[in-house]
């Protein structure tokens, strides 16, 4: 943690207790900065720190820094700052893995505002290698917060993609981010799989992930929220009350399963742009549509008449949406629409 010394900066600090809540020893960095040990890891017997230091107290362009301490006195042993050529500003989780550590955080590089990162390092916080996830959208940012070891011993992080709209409107404002997974491959860092989550309620337009669990099966699971910054133009709207969001994915990312498949399949010469599911469906029951890399546009749903029951637009490519449809039971036609042109459209039932 952080202790603040002066009521003007902070100094980062480990403090080790034993089975009883005794204080063993403590281990502070007293600077003139602001300092954030932000990741605490066991590692071939000894501890790990990953501090975060600025001098302004600012959110990016931090200096990261590694340090080794013995866990029975608390002494360093060694430290490291910056030593991997590239610019590391925010470092959130250090995991042990057989062979080293494996680092979720963010850098700064093409752009100004940061990208995703995640570096895996030996027991002299050396680079074995390191992934860089640039957001092509300059004026968002893109980091990791989380990273877990999967079953196939695989990594998978988890953080936030944050993405302009097309356009501003009312209801959605400038922007959106949406939860993020990407899997690694454990020798080389190259990407497995890279997939988005957006829950649909009204407007979602903040979506955080706040810790990431492995799974038996291979999958992965995560807790956050989801928060509804809709703007509507009304003086007393009241900022939302944030809204609890736990997701459980498949060794491949899918909650729609087969959702792997959809980049893009050619069927009978008919593209496939999304799958949904469950399908059909209980009343009641979330709707899941994951939308592939091909397109974007605006789900519409519609009842046998052909009228417009609900929709929503979807920006965001290699996503899946949890759509809350709080519906009548029966037939609807689920299609994705660009430029007034029906891409796909798909049966739904709700029993």
């Amino acid at each position: 943690g952080s202790t603040d010394q002066t009521l003007t900066k902070l100094d980062a600090g480990v403090i080790c207790f034993d089975e009883n809540d005794e204080q063993v020893w403590e281990t502070q960095w007293v600077t003139e900065d602001y300092e954030l040990p932000l990741a605490l890891v066991y590692f071939q017997d000894k501890l790990y720190v990953a501090i975060t230091k600025n001098e302004a107290s600012l959110l990016i362009d931090n200096e990261i820094s590694i340090h080794k301490l013995n866990p029975s006195t608390g002494e360093i042993i060694n430290s490291w700052e910056e030593q991997w050529n590239l610019n590391v500003t925010e470092l959130y989780e250090m995991i042990s893995v057989s062979d080293g550590l494996v680092c979720a955080g963010s850098v700064i590089e093409e752009n100004e505002f940061t990208d995703a990162l995640l570096l895996k390092l030996d027991e002299n916080a050396q680079e074995i290698w390191k992934t860089v996830v640039i957001n092509p959208d300059t004026e968002n940012r893109a980091y990791f917060t989380e990273v877990v070891k999967t079953t196939d011993g695989n990594y998978v992080a988890a953080g936030e993609w944050e993405y302009s709209l097309p356009e501003f409107d009312e209801v959605n404002g400038n922007s959106n981010d949406d939860g993020w997974l990407v899997k690694f491959d454990a020798q080389t860092g190259d990407i497995i799989w890279d997939r988005k989550y957006h829950y649909i309620e009204d407007t979602n337009d903040e979506h955080e992930i706040y810790d990431l669990t492995a799974c038996p099966d291979g999958g992965v699971a995560f807790v956050g929220e989801a928060l509804d910054l809709t703007i509507n133009g009304d003086p007393d709207y009241e900022y939302p009350l944030q809204q609890g969001w736990i997701v459980k994915v498949d060794s491949f990312g899918c909650i729609v399963p087969g959702c792997q498949e959809n980049s893009i399949s050619e069927l009978n010469t008919e593209k496939t742009y999304f799958k949904a599911g469950p399908n059909p469906l209980v009343q009641g029951q979330n709707l899941h549509i994951y939308l592939g890399s091909e397109a974007t546009g605006t789900f519409i749903l519609r009842d046998t008449q052909g009228k417009e029951i609900k929709s929503f637009s979807a920006q965001g490519k290699n996503t899946t949406y949890t759509w809350e449809l709080d519906i009548p039971a029966g037939s609807y036609m689920l299609s994705l629409v660009n430029e007034g042109r029906a891409l796909q459209s798909q049966k739904i039932i709700i029993n």
